[in-house]
């Protein structure tokens, strides 16, 4: 009897289209993104302003910016990154892994895979350590307070203008001159400024970026060479 040969056919898989949004979620507003990814990167102000002036009704615009959220923290949940990117620390600011405070510093400590160092609170439940301070922190108050993990580095957060970093305080010393010394004393991954103006969409600078953006468009430091100065300190680090 001759030899029985097999023939070993190649099957080729083919993947089955996602469904949209609009036929996953009842009432989904025309003017919203059909698509995950493209609701994940819109920005909210632009998304938001799309949406009424679609005519989408409170209870569309909720849904549409519930599940813009749901989405964003599903990206971020795997692997928490640090703030390297205005689009970055913008996704965290609004999946509240940031808290900037108004006229306030805030600084994180990450951990060397660059995620928030978390401790349990008083009385249940955990937060993220930090250190919030009316004026730049020193580094012995972030060591003291908020000491770093091994291979670890800060994430701060000002709440207002990157103008503040040409200002001086009241004994005349200028900001800039604190966040210099500031960064040549400890690893900085970044500082972010985040200003709020009635009836204006936000806006976020990055240091380490060198630029900032609102409402989908790039904006420039008030004082590039400043900008430039400190960013060199944070990108050495």
């Amino acid at each position: 009897m001759g030899a029985t040969r097999s023939i070993k056919r190649k099957v080729t898989a083919v993947a089955k289209p996602i469904a949209p949004l609009s036929a996953l979620v009842p009432d989904w507003p025309a003017t919203a993104p059909d698509n995950g990814v493209e609701l994940r990167r819109t920005d909210y102000d632009a998304l938001k302003e799309d949406l009424i002036a679609g005519g989408a009704t409170p209870e569309q615009i909720s849904t549409v910016m519930s599940m813009r959220k749901h989405l964003i923290m599903a990206a971020l949940s795997s692997s928490e990154p640090a703030a390297l990117s205005v689009e970055s620390a913008k996704m965290m600011i609004e999946s509240n892994f940031l808290f900037p405070m108004a006229k306030k510093w805030v600084v994180y400590p990450l951990r060397r895979d660059r995620t928030r160092v978390i401790t349990p609170r008083d009385g249940g439940g955990a937060d993220a350590l930090k250190v919030i301070t009316r004026k730049v922190p020193t580094a012995a108050q972030l060591k003291q307070d908020a000491p770093l993990p091994e291979g670890g580095t800060y994430l701060i957060v000002y709440g207002g203008s990157p103008e503040i970093i040409g200002l001086s305080n009241k004994y005349g010393v200028r900001v800039d001159t604190d966040v210099a010394t500031l960064l040549k004393s400890v690893p900085v991954a970044d500082i972010l400024f985040r200003l709020l103006e009635k009836g204006e969409p936000s806006a976020l600078f990055s240091l380490r970026a060198g630029k900032g953006e609102k409402g989908g468009q790039s904006l420039d430091f008030p004082d590039k060479a400043v900008m430039k100065q400190l960013r060199e300190l944070v990108i050495s680090v």
